[in-house]
């Protein structure tokens, strides 16, 4: 199953991730989140996704939530026709359990779309994203742009990114070893803009060291960027993918049809609207 899962067309991976955030953006509640939730859940487990990745995840999520009720917690009211009470005060201020709800149903949005993004990038390889970057350009290669090129540059651009984590570790590392921000005196915050101004000085003399010592090895294999290059796979529509295909979209038009007037018949038991009525 999970070789299944890793060997469908990047092509269609790529479609299934749009419309997975289409699905997400649509207007179908927390019910339809939910829903879509436990659709992915399994799918986790088959591809065996570290836990660590998705605790990150998790802690984004409360993130994002403590810091959305922090301003909800000010500006947000109850309405009449909800009579969920107050929750706790803090002097004057009333904080009403609907703002918690509120706070909950942004968070649990932004938790999908990264949760989305997590397991879309663990079943997609960099050459298939590569790959599908530049079938996406293909129609601007008749307008002379050079596709070709930009798939590179792409390449290049997400290859970086670990090398760039590395290097910012490697910084905060040497800076806690020497006890830098140790200091308790009235001038540590001029302290800290100064190492980090020169932090930053490091970073950017080792990134275009990289990027030097990059270009001279892609010269010596015979890179040349007016010539049309080759690539170690060339992925096929098979029989499977279209039927994966079919059955989002089946899923996608149900999710159109709640986020539609007509999909109040579906009982949205994680909204408000359901609870009120009840």
């Amino acid at each position: 199953m999970k070789d299944n899962i890793l060997n469908i067309d990047s092509r269609i991976k790529l479609l299934l991730y749009f419309l997975s955030l289409i699905i997400i953006l649509l207007p179908i509640d927390n019910t339809g989140r939910i829903f879509f939730l436990t659709l992915m859940l399994p799918f986790f487990f088959i591809l065996k996704i570290n836990w660590k990745r998705v605790l990150f995840v998790l802690i984004n999520f409360f993130t994002i939530f403590f810091f959305v009720e922090f301003f909800n917690m000010f500006f947000i009211k109850e309405p009449d026709y909800i009579n969920w009470g107050i929750a706790f005060k803090i002097g004057s201020l009333k904080v009403y359990w609907y703002s918690f709800y509120l706070s909950f149903s942004i968070a649990f949005r932004f938790f999908l779309l990264i949760l989305i993004s997590l397991f879309f990038s663990t079943i997609m390889k960099l050459d298939e994203m590569v790959y599908t970057f530049q079938w996406i350009l293909k129609p601007l290669s008749y307008f002379k742009v050079p596709t070709d090129d930009l798939a590179v540059m792409f390449s290049i651009a997400i290859r970086f990114l670990p090398i760039l984590k590395d290097d910012i570790n490697n910084i905060m590392l040497a800076q806690s070893s020497r006890n830098i921000f140790s200091n308790k005196s009235p001038k540590i915050f001029i302290y800290k803009i100064k190492y980090f101004s020169s932090s930053i000085i490091v970073l950017l003399t080792g990134l275009f060291e990289k990027a030097d010592s990059l270009a001279i090895a892609m010269e010596n294999r015979g890179y040349i960027p007016s010539k049309k290059r080759s690539f170690y796979f060339q992925n096929n529509y098979k029989k499977s993918d279209f039927i994966l295909l079919f059955i989002f979209i089946i899923l996608f038009i149900f999710f159109i049809f709640m986020a539609i007037e007509g999909g109040n018949i579906i009982p949205r038991i994680g909204d408000i609207e359901y609870w009120v009525m009840k």
